[in-house]
């Protein structure tokens, strides 16, 4: 029983040798392409972390992928940016910046201090701007 074990551990242990050795091993064990980590301008966690958020959020991005289109905004336009990097299922860079959502914060004279912040704040500032850009191209 015991030269039964061997045998098939042995077995074993050749197949995956063999197949290491003929794909190697970055094709066995190729991981998905991950998440770009987000830079910190200055004290803008809270941003990466509403930010990274809302990428996890489907209906979220479908609904920023949707509206990119119809309301033409600072906001809407570099949230579909962040969203689309973040979300990239063949994305190659490991860190991405934000500061083109803080741009359009500022062209919506919303001043972020790179002091520590409430990320719900944030968020809270973050549809204001959005469903004030909805509201302008409505009109």
């Amino acid at each position: 029983m015991m030269n039964v074990v061997v045998v098939v551990a042995s077995v074993g242990v050749a197949i995956l040798a063999g197949a290491y050795i003929v794909w190697g091993s970055d094709q066995l064990f190729r991981r998905k392409a991950r998440c770009p980590g987000l830079i910190n301008l200055g004290n803008t966690c809270f941003l990466n972390a509403v930010l990274q958020a809302l990428a996890s959020l489907k209906a979220v991005k479908l609904w920023i992928f949707d509206s990119v289109d119809k309301y033409n905004g600072p906001m809407t336009k570099s949230l579909y940016q962040v969203l689309t990097v973040l979300c990239a299922a063949d994305n190659t860079s490991s860190v991405y910046s934000p500061d083109n959502v803080l741009r359009a914060l500022a062209r919506h004279r919303w001043k972020l201090t790179f002091e520590q912040q409430d990320a719900h704040e944030l968020y809270h500032v973050l549809l204001s701007t959005l469903e004030d850009e909805m509201v302008w191209c409505l009109e």
